[in-house]
């Protein structure tokens, strides 16, 4: 790892909250805390804007399309999709962070009107070649060629936990969706799930070369409401997805659970489980 590409975060990235304590035992650089007005976990040693182009500029082919993830990613992203169609069955679509778009490509082209937005290099060009300038490359607040009250749907799937800067992502969102337009965060971890507590370091969605906030998903239910959205409805995936494994998984968390009450080290990596990921809809009212 080079140094020269990490930064040392001041204040929290969530409510500029200075007060806070150590989360977790990170690997070296890196240094993830607890803010100690909100709740929100971020990590204060973390890679700064020249490490993050590096990290992400061949992301999507290289991580995040991986042949062992991208069968299980599809069969995830065909439960979200049935979810959405419960509210969004038709319109014009906007997904931010789209990757290789292969999300979008789940919904139909008759019904739906598909635009994405991606960082990475590598991502943006997959996409641009099936959504030809439907694609926008760069930072979703920064760009001002999206027109406002536009959009039936704003996707953020797998998204706000890379960025930092979350709260312009959501005002952002607020405006250039429709009135009565909704909002899916999806992908998510969840500060609030059992094996974030339990795991710590070991959960499995704390990797934080790429997972700079750990959010619950109370943060969201309080925050949007002040914006103009409405919660309109969440859905916990476990069962039902391709990474479960019910008994195997319930003796890794018995197993954790049994060393933390012992006061012993958990060392080892969660797994899969109800509430480490969350999905929540959000409606805009005003």
């Amino acid at each position: 790892m080079n140094m020269t590409n990490i930064e040392n975060v001041k204040k929290c990235p969530w409510c500029s909250g200075e007060g806070n304590s150590k989360w977790c035992s990170d690997r070296e650089p890196f240094l993830s805390v607890s803010c100690h007005d909100c709740g929100i976990v971020y990590v204060k040693k973390r890679l700064n804007e020249k490490g993050r182009e590096e990290f992400y500029k061949n992301y999507n082919t290289e991580m995040h399309q991986a042949p062992s993830e991208k069968k299980l990613r599809e069969k995830m992203y065909l439960l979200e999709n049935r979810f959405i169609n419960e509210f969004v069955d038709n319109g014009d679509i906007l997904d931010v962070g789209c990757g290789g778009a292969f999300f979008l490509d789940t919904f139909d082209d008759s019904k739906f009107n598909k635009h994405g937005i991606e960082f990475g290099s590598d991502g943006f060009n997959v996409a641009s070649k099936k959504y030809s300038e439907r694609i926008y490359q760069g930072e979703f607040p920064k760009l001002d060629n999206i027109k406002e009250n536009s959009f039936d749907l704003v996707i953020f799937r797998g998204v706000l936990e890379h960025v930092t800067n979350p709260k312009d992502y959501l005002i952002k969102a607020s405006r250039v969706l429709k009135k009565g337009g909704y909002l899916f965060i999806s992908a998510t971890p969840n500060l609030n799930s059992l094996c974030a507590d339990l795991f710590r370091e070991n959960f499995n969605q704390h990797l934080p070369d790429e997972h700079i906030i750990h959010f619950g998903d109370n943060h969201f239910k309080d925050y949007l409401p002040d914006i103009g959205f409405q919660f309109t409805s969440e859905r916990i995936f476990y069962t039902e997805t391709p990474y479960a494994n019910l008994y195997e998984d319930v003796k890794l968390i018995a197993k954790a659970i049994d060393l933390r009450e012992n006061k012993k080290e958990v060392n080892f990596r969660s797994p899969a489980w109800y509430g480490n990921m969350m999905t929540l809809m959000f409606r805009k009212i005003t």
